[in-house]
């Protein structure tokens, strides 16, 4: 899968939801500050990783890197969350 792909299929999820519950497709996000829900999605996220680790799902090396991207993820936004109080 190429990046381009990623985000198109990201974003082909997000406007379905958005369709299934009859909002405007492309009214801008509406469900509080984007990046606390980043945040919040980045938590869970690692919570998943976690659970995929202790089945034997992902390998260490894997894992590793996972939690180094999932904490990158988490500290993109709560630097944009500083930026935006100024």
């Amino acid at each position: 899968m190429t990046v381009e792909t990623f985000f198109a299929q990201a974003r082909k999820r997000w406007l379905a939801g958005r369709q299934e519950r009859g909002l405007d497709l492309e009214a801008p996000f509406q469900g509080g500050d984007p990046a606390q829900e980043f945040i919040e999605e980045v938590l869970d996220a690692s919570n998943y990783l976690w659970q995929m680790e202790l089945r034997g799902q992902v390998s260490e090396e894997v894992g590793r890197r996972a939690r180094g991207m999932l904490f990158e993820l988490y500290s993109m936004a709560q630097m944009a969350m500083e930026e935006e109080r100024g």
